[in-house]
Order: structure tokens, then C-alpha cells, then sequence
């Protein structure tokens, strides 16, 4: 008997609720790492920048980066890249041994005082300490972070319909006020980290949903997906694998149901500028008067 989606993603987040809440216990339960707390991270004021690997990223100036210091800022998992320091770090585990190695290499710039505050979800940790290769991860963790390393408990989002999205959102305001939301990428857990420190402004750097590429140069996806010559390349966390929803589908919602926060996309590139205002940078300058070198920020200019 096939069930209707409602009823599955329903009987999905439950089960989700529960896998992800033993998850944490048993890891956290097993490491001597602080859990993360909601409230740990104080803002300074009231705009979040998301920074992500987009290749759009390469647009802002230097002025533009200089704005986005005076702020507050998150990145997530390769960002480390870039010679800017974020106040807040989110990583996952790396399985691929190149990227893992690049990333290795790149993350020691993050030994000082920035980021302020670095996060871990806790099931990535498991995979860290269970997976061939891995345990490096761990070693640059204390070596890197130190203090201000904290295990995060991540709830997994599973939706198929766009419907039930609501029910998932009061599971995470009831019950996961010192956890981070996760629906088909890191993306969601940094906006969701936003929405929990009444951010008023949320700004998306270098989220393109594209195939044009990352500001430092190319990357394997996580998945393999036969694409569609009909159809524009998006990004794997765009498109409908498994019958679970795009990411879109849950930015849309965000955006729509959240009315106490404004959100913008840094870049006319990003396809969220479709439907997402495009954030009015310091510099000014349009995308088109923008030249993408097609490389990464050097070390002295983010």
C-alpha cells in the first residue's frame, strides 16, 4: 500500500527526531567535547552573512569583504579557502583523501581567535573516528580549534512534499532549540543557525544552486545524477534525488514563513536571484561591471 507524502514525511520526521537525538547522545556521550548550547555565540548586530563556495563569491571587493567583517559571519566546510576569517565555522567530515588533505592544509589559518566559535555535528564526528582516513580530522580539530571546537546536534529534515515542511519546522522550534536543522545540505543548518540568534538580516554569499562552479576551482559532487540536457545544471542539493524536495523548495518557505528576518543572495549570478533580492554591497558595482579572474582570493585581498 502506498502511503500519501503528508503521512510520510510525518512518520519520517518523527523517526528522525529520535534517531538523531540518540545520535547525539551516544557520540557526545563518548567524546570530551562541549555540546554546543544555543546563546553560546553573542551577535554584534543584526545581519548574518552565510558565506559558501559559489563561484559568484569572486564578484565582492574589497570593500565589500571589509562590510561583511563588521558584521556577523558563518561559513561552511571548504570556505577555508579563502583567507577571510568567519566568526562562525561549519564543517562536516571529508571523505575524498585530496580534498580532505587541501583542507587540512588550509584550515591551520584558523588557529588564532577567528572563527570565535567552530561546529561539528555530532554524527560527523562518529564518521570521523569510524571512517579509513579520518582520524586526521580529529587531530586538526584540538590542534586547530581548541575551545572554541562544540559538537552540534543536527536534526535531519526528510521531506517529499513541500506540505509538511511546517510540521519539521515546529519539531525544531519545540524540540531542538540548541540543535541546527538540516534539510539537503549545510546550507540550511547555518540559515537555521541565523533564525536561533534573531538575526534580522540574512545575507547568502556565494549560494549560487549551479553548476558554474566553486571560487577556488572544481570539486566532485557527492552524488552522481544523469542530467537532464532540457534542463539548466543545478546544484546536486537543488535537485529532486530521491524524491526528497530541492533546497529552493525550503528556502522559498523560509523566506515566506519566517517574517521577522529579510533574506538576500549576494550575487545576480545565484539563481535564488530569481525570486531572492540581490544584497546592495559598499562597492556598488554591478555582476556585469564585475572581472572574475576565475580564481580564488588571494592571501592578502578575501
Amino acid at each position: 500500500m502506498n502511503l500519501p507524502p503528508t503521512l510520510v514525511d510525518t512518520l519520517a520526521n518523527l523517526r528522525q527526531l529520535l534517531r538523531c537525538s540518540n545520535t547525539h547522545q551516544r557520540v557526545a556521550g563518548a567524546a570530551d567535547y562541549l555540546p554546543y548550547r544555543r546563546g553560546e555565540y553573542s551577535p554584534r548586530g543584526g545581519t548574518l552573512f552565510v558565506l559558501a563556495t559559489g563561484r559568484s563569491i569572486l564578484e565582492l571587493a574589497p570593500e565589500d569583504w571589509e562590510h561583511i567583517r563588521q558584521g556577523d559571519s558563518i561559513a561552511l566546510n571548504l570556505f577555508v579557502h579563502s583567507p577571510f576569517l568567519p566568526d562562525v565555522y561549519l564543517f562536516e567530515q571529508i571523505p575524498d583523501p585530496e580534498v580532505r588533505q587541501t583542507w587540512l592544509d588550509k584550515v591551520t589559518r584558523y588557529a588564532g581567535g577567528r572563527p570565535s566559535l567552530v561546529l561539528l555535528p555530532s554524527y560527523c564526528l562518529e564518521r570521523i573516528r569510524t571512517m579509513p582516513g579520518l582520524a586526521v580530522m580529529e587531530t586538526a580539530i584540538r590542534n586547530v580549534f581548541g575551545s572554541r571546537f562544540r559538537l552540534v546536534s543536527v536534526l535531519f529534515a526528510r521531506h517529499r512534499s513541500r506540505c509538511t515542511l511546517p510540521f519539521s519546522r515546529w519539531l525544531n522550534r519545540r524540540f531542538w532549540r540548541h540543535g541546527l536543522y538540516h534539510l539537503r545540505g549545510s546550507l540550511s543548518s547555518a540559515i537555521d543557525f541565523g533564525l536561533k540568534h534573531d538575526f534580522s538580516a540574512i545575507v547568502l554569499c556565494g549560494v549560487d544552486l549551479n553548476e558554474h562552479g566553486y571560487f577556488y576551482g572544481p570539486r566532485h559532487e557527492k552524488g552522481v545524477v544523469t542530467p537532464d540536457p532540457e534542463v539548466p545544471p543545478v546544484h546536486f542539493t537543488d535537485q529532486a534525488v530521491r524524491g526528497l524536495i530541492p533546497i529552493s523548495d525550503w528556502l522559498h518557505y523560509v523566506v515566506e514563513s519566517e517574517t521577522g528576518t529579510r533574506f538576500w543572495c549576494s550575487s545576480a549570478q545565484s539563481r535564488l536571484s530569481d525570486w531572492m533580492p540581490v544584497y546592495s554591497w559598499p562597492s556598488g558595482r554591478k555582476p556585469a561591471d564585475r572581472r572574475d579572474t576565475g580564481t580564488a582570493p588571494s592571501e592578502d585581498t578575501p
